[in-house]
C-alpha cells in the first residue's frame, strides 16, 4: 500500500468519523426536544393546541381556536376514547390527514392536519391523559398534552417548533462538540502511539 493511498484512506476515515459523530451529537441533542421543550399551558388554550374529539363512532383533531365552536355544532361530543376501541380511533385520526389524502382533497385550508397521531391512557375512572401530535405543516412539530373527562379538557403542556430550524440552532453546537471529541481522540491516539512505539524501539535496539 502506497503512502499516498494510505493517507487518502486515513482522510476518508477521519471525515466519515467526524460526520457520524456530528450526526449522533445532533440526534442526542434534539432527540428528546419534544419532551424537554414542552411548556405549561397557562391561561387560554393555544390556538393550534390539538384535541381529539369523538362524535359517536368518529374521532378527529380539533384545533384549540376552533374547539368551542365545534362543540356547539356537535353537542353529542366526547373527549374520552373507549379503551377497547383505541386502535380504531387512532387509525381514523391518522387516515383523516392531508398527508394520507394527498391524492384526493389536500386543501390546506380544510382544517385537517397534515399528520396526526395520539396516545391515551386511563388515569382514573372517567378520566384519561392524552398526548396528541398534530401538525398543519410537515416541517413543524406540534404536540399537546392534556387530561380529559367526557365533556371537559384540562390542557397541561404544549410545544411547537420548526423542525428544519433546529439545524441552524443545534447544528453549530453539535459541530463544536464533534471538534472537541476528535481533538481529544487524536491526542489520545498520538499518546498511545508514542507510548507503544518507545518499547518497540528499545527492543529493536
Amino acid at each position: 500500500m502506497s503512502p499516498r493511498f494510505k493517507d487518502n484512506l486515513n482522510c476518508i476515515g477521519g471525515l466519515c468519523g467526524c460526520g457520524i459523530t456530528w450526526i449522533l451529537s445532533l440526534l442526542l441533542m434534539i432527540g428528546d426536544l419534544t419532551e424537554y421543550g414542552k411548556r405549561k399551558v397557562e391561561g387560554d388554550t393555544p390556538d393550534v393546541f390539538p384535541v381529539v374529539v369523538r362524535v359517536d363512532d368518529r374521532a378527529q383533531i380539533v384545533w384549540g381556536d376552533n374547539l368551542t365552536q365545534y362543540l356547539k355544532e356537535h353537542p353529542s361530543y366526547s373527549f374520552l376514547i373507549p379503551e377497547n376501541q383505541t386502535d380504531i380511533f387512532k387509525s381514523q385520526i391518522n387516515s383523516n390527514t392531508r398527508a394520507k389524502l394527498a391524492s384526493s382533497n389536500s386543501d390546506s385550508e380544510s382544517g385537517k392536519p397534515w399528520d396526526a397521531f395520539f396516545t391515551v391512557k386511563t388515569i382514573a375512572p372517567g378520566k384519561q391523559a392524552f398526548k396528541v401530535y398534530a401538525t398543519w405543516d410537515d416541517d413543524r412539530v406540534n404536540v399537546g398534552w392534556y387530561e380529559a373527562t367526557d365533556s371537559e379538557i384540562f390542557p397541561q403542556q404544549y410545544t411547537s417548533y420548526f423542525g428544519p430550524g433546529l439545524m441552524f440552532t443545534h447544528g453549530p453546537i453539535a459541530a463544536l462538540i464533534t471538534a472537541a471529541i476528535w481533538i481529544i481522540v487524536s491526542r489520545l491516539i498520538r499518546r498511545f502511539r508514542r507510548r507503544f512505539a518507545k518499547p518497540a524501539e528499545e527492543h529493536g535496539a
